[in-house]
Protein backbone atom coordinates (compact mmCIF):
# COMPACT_ATOMS: atom_id res chain seq x y z
CA UNK A 1 0.00 0.00 0.00
CA UNK A 2 1.55 3.61 -0.64
CA UNK A 3 1.33 6.05 1.66
CA UNK A 4 1.99 9.73 1.45
CA UNK A 5 2.27 12.08 4.63
CA UNK A 6 0.98 8.95 6.47
CA UNK A 7 -1.96 8.63 4.28
CA UNK A 8 -3.10 5.66 2.73
CA UNK A 9 -3.89 5.81 -0.97
CA UNK A 10 -7.03 5.17 -2.82
CA UNK A 11 -6.77 5.36 -6.87
CA UNK A 12 -9.70 7.30 -7.95
CA UNK A 13 -8.67 6.74 -11.45
CA UNK A 14 -9.60 4.84 -14.47
CA UNK A 15 -8.28 3.83 -18.28
CA UNK A 16 -8.18 6.88 -20.31
CA UNK A 17 -10.00 4.61 -23.18
CA UNK A 18 -12.58 4.19 -20.40
CA UNK A 19 -13.37 7.19 -19.42
CA UNK A 20 -14.63 8.38 -23.05
CA UNK A 21 -17.63 6.13 -21.76
CA UNK A 22 -18.24 7.18 -18.14
CA UNK A 23 -18.40 10.87 -19.16
CA UNK A 24 -21.59 10.09 -21.50
CA UNK A 25 -24.18 11.02 -18.70
CA UNK A 26 -22.33 14.54 -18.25
CA UNK A 27 -21.62 15.39 -21.94
CA UNK A 28 -25.82 14.53 -22.35
CA UNK A 29 -26.63 16.93 -19.39
CA UNK A 30 -24.80 19.07 -20.77
CA UNK A 31 -26.93 19.77 -23.15
CA UNK A 32 -29.56 20.73 -21.31
CA UNK A 33 -27.78 24.15 -21.16
CA UNK A 34 -29.53 24.85 -24.61
CA UNK A 35 -33.08 24.97 -23.01
CA UNK A 36 -32.40 28.56 -21.96
CA UNK A 37 -30.63 29.97 -24.95
CA UNK A 38 -33.39 28.44 -27.17
CA UNK A 39 -36.39 29.81 -24.48
CA UNK A 40 -34.53 33.52 -24.53
CA UNK A 41 -33.72 33.62 -28.06
CA UNK A 42 -35.72 30.91 -30.28
CA UNK A 43 -34.65 28.15 -32.81
CA UNK A 44 -33.54 30.75 -34.81
CA UNK A 45 -30.77 31.96 -33.05
CA UNK A 46 -29.89 28.83 -31.82
CA UNK A 47 -29.81 27.18 -35.49
CA UNK A 48 -27.68 30.37 -36.52
CA UNK A 49 -25.23 29.41 -34.09
CA UNK A 50 -24.53 26.42 -35.40
CA UNK A 51 -24.46 26.95 -38.64
CA UNK A 52 -21.88 30.30 -37.60
CA UNK A 53 -19.89 27.70 -35.63
CA UNK A 54 -19.16 25.63 -38.71
CA UNK A 55 -19.39 28.02 -41.05
CA UNK A 56 -16.09 30.03 -40.72
CA UNK A 57 -12.57 29.50 -41.45
CA UNK A 58 -11.36 30.58 -37.97
CA UNK A 59 -13.48 28.27 -35.64
CA UNK A 60 -11.32 25.33 -36.18
CA UNK A 61 -8.16 27.44 -34.75
CA UNK A 62 -10.33 28.92 -32.20
CA UNK A 63 -11.80 25.38 -31.19
CA UNK A 64 -7.76 24.31 -31.01
CA UNK A 65 -6.72 27.37 -29.44
CA UNK A 66 -9.57 26.79 -26.81
CA UNK A 67 -8.22 22.83 -25.89
CA UNK A 68 -4.80 24.57 -25.53
CA UNK A 69 -6.28 26.93 -23.15
CA UNK A 70 -8.41 24.71 -21.19
CA UNK A 71 -4.99 22.20 -20.29
CA UNK A 72 -3.05 25.73 -19.62
CA UNK A 73 -5.83 26.42 -17.11
CA UNK A 74 -5.86 23.67 -15.14
CA UNK A 75 -2.16 23.95 -15.00
CA UNK A 76 -1.99 27.78 -13.95
CA UNK A 77 -4.91 26.89 -11.49
CA UNK A 78 -2.91 24.17 -9.63
CA UNK A 79 0.25 26.16 -10.00
CA UNK A 80 -1.29 29.40 -8.51
CA UNK A 81 -3.43 27.98 -5.85
CA UNK A 82 -1.44 24.77 -4.71
CA UNK A 83 2.21 26.53 -5.15
CA UNK A 84 3.55 24.38 -8.26
CA UNK A 85 6.33 24.88 -10.17
CA UNK A 86 6.39 24.78 -13.78
CA UNK A 87 8.59 22.04 -13.53
CA UNK A 88 6.09 20.43 -11.54
CA UNK A 89 3.28 20.34 -14.79
CA UNK A 90 3.66 18.36 -18.02
CA UNK A 91 1.21 19.08 -20.57
CA UNK A 92 1.01 16.72 -23.63
CA UNK A 93 -1.32 14.73 -25.61
CA UNK A 94 -2.03 10.93 -25.10
CA UNK A 95 -1.52 9.98 -28.70
CA UNK A 96 -3.51 6.67 -28.43
CA UNK A 97 -6.73 8.23 -26.84
CA UNK A 98 -6.03 11.86 -28.85
CA UNK A 99 -6.42 13.25 -25.46
CA UNK A 100 -4.70 16.25 -24.55
CA UNK A 101 -3.40 16.22 -20.87
CA UNK A 102 -2.59 18.95 -18.07
CA UNK A 103 -0.47 16.60 -15.51
CA UNK A 104 0.80 17.94 -11.79
CA UNK A 105 3.86 15.84 -11.13
CA UNK A 106 3.39 16.45 -7.36
CA UNK A 107 0.55 15.60 -5.01
CA UNK A 108 -2.00 18.87 -3.66
CA UNK A 109 -4.37 19.30 -1.11
CA UNK A 110 -7.70 18.48 -2.61
CA UNK A 111 -9.39 22.26 -2.65
CA UNK A 112 -6.66 23.32 -5.06
CA UNK A 113 -6.78 20.06 -7.39
CA UNK A 114 -11.02 20.71 -7.64
CA UNK A 115 -10.89 24.51 -8.18
CA UNK A 116 -8.12 23.21 -11.09
CA UNK A 117 -10.71 20.36 -12.65
CA UNK A 118 -13.22 23.21 -12.47
CA UNK A 119 -11.57 26.27 -13.83
CA UNK A 120 -11.35 25.90 -17.63
CA UNK A 121 -14.70 24.81 -17.95
CA UNK A 122 -15.95 27.95 -15.50
CA UNK A 123 -13.58 30.24 -17.90
CA UNK A 124 -13.82 28.41 -21.36
CA UNK A 125 -17.60 27.16 -21.30
CA UNK A 126 -20.02 28.83 -19.03
CA UNK A 127 -18.45 32.64 -19.04
CA UNK A 128 -19.34 32.66 -22.74
CA UNK A 129 -22.05 30.78 -22.41
CA UNK A 130 -23.64 33.50 -19.32
CA UNK A 131 -23.11 36.13 -21.97
CA UNK A 132 -24.48 34.84 -24.79
CA UNK A 133 -27.81 34.26 -22.49
CA UNK A 134 -27.35 38.16 -21.78
CA UNK A 135 -26.36 39.32 -25.71
CA UNK A 136 -27.86 36.79 -27.82
CA UNK A 137 -24.70 35.90 -29.57
CA UNK A 138 -24.82 32.53 -31.37
CA UNK A 139 -20.93 32.22 -31.86
CA UNK A 140 -20.61 32.80 -27.38
CA UNK A 141 -23.45 30.70 -27.22
CA UNK A 142 -21.81 27.36 -29.31
CA UNK A 143 -18.47 27.87 -28.32
CA UNK A 144 -19.48 27.83 -24.61
CA UNK A 145 -21.63 24.67 -24.71
CA UNK A 146 -18.13 23.54 -26.59
CA UNK A 147 -16.25 23.75 -24.39
CA UNK A 148 -18.83 22.68 -21.10
CA UNK A 149 -19.13 19.36 -23.22
CA UNK A 150 -15.53 19.46 -23.24
CA UNK A 151 -15.40 19.40 -19.73
CA UNK A 152 -16.78 16.35 -19.07
CA UNK A 153 -13.69 14.68 -17.60
CA UNK A 154 -13.84 17.41 -15.39
CA UNK A 155 -17.00 17.02 -14.17
CA UNK A 156 -16.60 13.37 -13.65
CA UNK A 157 -13.85 13.50 -11.73
CA UNK A 158 -15.26 15.98 -9.36
CA UNK A 159 -18.17 13.96 -9.33
CA UNK A 160 -15.65 10.95 -8.00
CA UNK A 161 -14.49 13.51 -5.39
CA UNK A 162 -17.36 14.99 -3.90
CA UNK A 163 -17.20 12.60 -0.69
CA UNK A 164 -13.38 13.40 -0.07
CA UNK A 165 -12.93 14.97 3.01
CA UNK A 166 -11.07 18.70 2.43
CA UNK A 167 -8.11 17.45 4.47
CA UNK A 168 -7.17 15.04 1.87
CA UNK A 169 -4.28 14.98 -0.49
CA UNK A 170 -4.51 14.40 -4.46
CA UNK A 171 -1.83 13.05 -6.74
CA UNK A 172 -2.98 13.50 -10.56
CA UNK A 173 -2.46 10.12 -11.98
CA UNK A 174 0.65 10.03 -14.16
CA UNK A 175 -1.23 7.65 -17.10
CA UNK A 176 -4.85 7.37 -16.23
CA UNK A 177 -7.81 9.93 -16.14
CA UNK A 178 -8.43 10.81 -12.35
CA UNK A 179 -6.20 10.83 -9.35
CA UNK A 180 -4.76 9.01 -6.35
CA UNK A 181 -5.83 10.48 -3.14
CA UNK A 182 -4.27 10.18 0.34
CA UNK A 183 -6.42 9.67 2.84
CA UNK A 184 -6.73 9.72 6.34
CA UNK A 185 -5.58 6.32 8.17
CA UNK A 186 -8.77 4.73 10.15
Amino acid sequence: MEYFLGKKAVDMSVPTARIQLLVLPYVAGSFLFAIPFLTLWGWREFAYAWQGMFANWWVLPAILLGVLLHELIHAITWKQLAGLGWKEMKLGLQWRTLTPYAHAKKPMQITPYRWGALMPALLLGFLPYGISLFTGNGWLFAYGMLFIVAAAGDFWILAVLRKVPKGSWVADHPENAGCIVYQAQD
